[in-house]
């Protein structure tokens, strides 16, 4: 749907009325909240409601969800008559937080130049804090262990270090968003007090963590909002030029907002009042490994002086779809049979309407609809087979629909993708490169780590047989000589290929020519590439992003690879930026971690420009699949396992075999935490019992986002795991329900 086809309807008409105050939008799956808001950051611009210098701001979570509102604002505006990207900003919380302390870095001890750690290398920095800490405190687990005389040797000590590791990560989380350094917690408690011997252990890896940072002069992700927020409390001058540049504030995806995140708009907002924030609490699944919690924007909602918008209409699925996603919503409230559950009401409304008759986006027609409820608890490898089978009978009935296998892990995700390749079916991984990805990848690292190292004939080497390779320029029968040449590039004069004094003319050094002249597909593409990068040199002065496009656009033939180019360019230029780095080094680096796979990058990839094509199968994780549709998608593992719902023997994640009492150590941690901070009392057990009734709930709102991916076609299935687990009670409720529609 481009920009002049959208038509508003009933709900999103309400949204774009909206020219002032705080205002709370409930968004149902489907709904076209980012085009409402895109819609309406146009409409604010176009009526002059910012003026000069100002803009508005638009808020997403996620590089990928501002590229998008970045792309749909353009439209808009544009359709309008207006100049792109002139009146308005499209920023990531993060990235927000990030231009408020450049702005001011000196007001909370930072060189304007700071380096931010990726989630990699924050990872890897606390992955060393816990080491060192754990060599000194190796029984640190003895007041936690069911069983302490079982609970040592090589394989429990693993097992308790990964314990250890989730402990610290929860606890670090909650302490940053509470704004508590390791001195203030340390002040607050007794180091003796045996109920505190888990938020003792975690705060002295806390403070080598920080103290690592600090050594670098590095902040971490959770640090940024946490000083953006210091800087706005501290200097009530600049809060007020950030209230003038930004009159409008539009916050998406509010439901995955954390509690500092949340003050940290309300700060920025408090001058104007003017902050639209558009959420749906039932997609919020991301509360159990994060410090975002949906009761933020539910407390939003209730708030006196905030008006209230649903956006209840959705044109996405077929209405039987629709009816099992509302009947899921009402059953979670009303009829689920944990009594403490249905108190928290896991999922709230507005239930999902179908959009009118006269709307451009119908509904897919209720007659070719399909839902599948398979209630019976099979061995995991069969239900792989059953799903394998019904996925090749979709594809050979119809070759154009779009399939999504939807798991609950990222492991059930490999074995799926391992048995689709073994039965010939064509799939991607959603947000992971693949092979051909990878390929290209690795021959434009290789070239630029040759541009950057022209005095080293390793890396000239090694970018020759890289380039030959991508090109396939070369015949097999010809690849001996390409090994020969690629051997004999190792001992030349790297000068003298690159530089020669004759800049007229261009020699290939008499070693390698000896050994090339016999194959005209190798020395073609020899004299190809030491053109290419005698070129490429001349580019060094260019910003390294636009030094990489320039190496791709020679290097890349296919408009796959060229895309990946300039996504990766993209997220090149971000990482320089936020790093504060213009090293070549550090983006080879960056580059190689992509190529490794040890970071993600998205949309880069044949396969992923679009998750949704047809004639292939999506296989992704429930939650990376939010946003996200397709016309058939199969829900796996829907057990009690994954899916708890309070029974005498549901197993739940936070939970260990190895730890007593069924405590989940990271949820005591964080109560422990609080407690301290609001002067409570610290009860044990009392947050692990809180956890299985979150726990539970946010598999329900996954659930709910998994059934809401689907169009037309919708398959739930289950197994019984190691062979203890059974069907989910919410999946019986179902396939119940949709047997005898009340």
């Amino acid at each position: 749907m481009t920009t002049t086809d959208f038509v508003p309807r009933s709900g999103q008409r309400e949204v774009l009325q909206y020219r002032g105050g705080r205002l709370a939008v409930a968004a149902v799956p489907g709904s076209g909240k980012t085009r409402t808001l895109a819609a309406l950051a146009a409409d604010l611009i176009a009526e002059r409601k910012v003026g000069p210098g100002q803009e508005v701001l638009i808020v997403t979570m996620t590089n990928s969800a501002a590229e998008n509102f970045a792309a749909q604002v353009a439209g808009f505006v544009t359709a309008r008559g207006l100049i792109s990207g002139v009146g308005y900003r499209v920023r990531t919380i993060h990235g927000l937080a990030n231009d408020i302390i450049r702005d001011r870095s000196a007001l909370v001890g930072l060189p304007q130049s700071f380096p931010i750690l990726d989630e990699a290398a924050a990872e890897q920095t606390l992955l060393e804090a816990v080491s060192e800490w754990l060599r000194a405190n190796p029984n640190w687990f003895l007041p936690y262990a069911a069983n302490p005389d079982a609970s040592s040797g090589p394989r429990f000590g693993m097992r308790w270090r990964d314990r250890f590791e989730r402990m610290v990560r929860a606890y670090l989380r909650e302490a940053k968003d509470l704004q508590l350094s390791p001195d203030e917690v340390a002040g607050l408690v007794d180091e003796t007090d045996p109920a505190f011997v888990a938020l003792n252990a975690a705060n002295a890896v806390y403070r080598l963590y920080q103290a690592a940072l600090n050594y670098q002069g590095a902040v971490d992700f959770a640090d940024l909002i946490r000083l953006a927020l210091e800087i706005l409390n501290r200097d009530a001058d600049y809060r007020s030029v950030l209230a003038y540049r930004w009159p409008f504030v539009l916050e998406d995806e509010s439901q995955d907002s954390s509690r500092l995140q949340e003050f940290l708009l309300r700060r920025l907002t408090e001058e104007n009042g003017n902050w639209v924030r558009v959420g749906d609490p039932n997609q919020a699944i991301y509360e159990t490994f994060t410090s975002a919690s949906p009761e933020f924007l539910r407390r939003f909602l209730r708030e006196e002086g905030v008006g209230v918008v649903e956006m209840a209409y959705s044109g996405r699925s077929a209405e039987p779809i629709i009816a099992l996603a509302n009947r899921l919503s009402v059953w979670s409230r009303d009829e689920h049979p944990w009594e403490e559950l249905r108190a928290i009401r896991p999922l709230e409304p507005p239930l999902i309407r179908p959009t009118p008759e006269s709307d451009p986006q119908r509904n897919p027609a209720s007659e070719t609809a399909r839902i599948y409820l398979d209630a019976e608890a099979r061995a995991p490898d069969e239900e792989r087979e059953r799903v394998v089978s019904s996925v090749i009978r979709a594809l050979e009935a119809d070759a154009d629909t779009s399939i999504a296998i939807l798991v609950p892990s990222n492991n059930d995700g490999a074995k799926m993708v391992e048995l689709l390749g073994q039965r010939g079916v064509s799939c991607r991984e959603l947000l992971r490169t693949t092979s051909k990805t990878r390929t290209a990848l690795a021959a434009l690292v290789r070239q630029v780590k040759a541009i950057a190292k022209p005095y080293e004939t390793r890396p000239l080497s090694e970018a020759f047989v890289a380039y030959a390779d991508l090109l396939q320029s070369v015949p097999s029968d010809e690849r001996y000589v390409l090994e020969q040449a690629a051997d004999r590039l190792l001992a030349v004069q790297p000068e003298d290929v690159l530089f020669p004094q004759n800049s007229e003319t261009f020699a290939i050094p008499l070693a390698v020519e000896e050994v090339v002249q016999a194959a005209p597909g190798v020395l073609a593409t020899l004299v190809r590439f030491l053109e290419h990068l005698r070129s490429w040199h001349w580019a060094i002065v260019l910003p390294i992003d636009r030094l990489l496009l320039t190496v791709a656009v020679d290097l890349f033939r296919e408009p796959f690879q060229l895309s990946v180019a300039y996504s990766v360019a993209g997220a090149l230029r971000r990482e320089l930026e936020l790093s504060g780095s213009t090293s070549i080094s550090h983006a080879i680096n960056y580059l190689s971690d992509i190529v490794d796979n040890r970071r993600t990058v998205y949309g880069i990839g044949d396969d992923a420009v679009d998750p949704a094509a047809t004639g292939v199968v999506t296989v992704a994780t429930m939650h990376k699949a939010k946003g996200l549709e397709w016309d058939r998608v199969y829900l796996m593992s829907v057990n009690n396992y994954e899916f708890p719902a309070g029974d005498a023997d549901d197993i739940y994640r936070g939970e260990h075999s190895l730890v007593r009492d069924n405590l989940s150590l990271e949820d005591e941690v964080i109560a422990q935490v609080q407690a301290l901070h609001s002067s409570a009392d610290y009860v044990e057990g009392s947050a692990s019992k809180r956890a299985r009734l979150n726990y539970a709930a946010e598999r329900l709102r996954l659930l709910y986002v998994g059934i809401t991916r689907a169009r037309r076609e919708l398959i739930v299935t289950t197994n019984s795991g190691r062979g203890q687990a059974r069907s989910a009670a919410v999946l019986i409720a179902l396939e119940n329900w949709l047997r005898n529609p009340k």
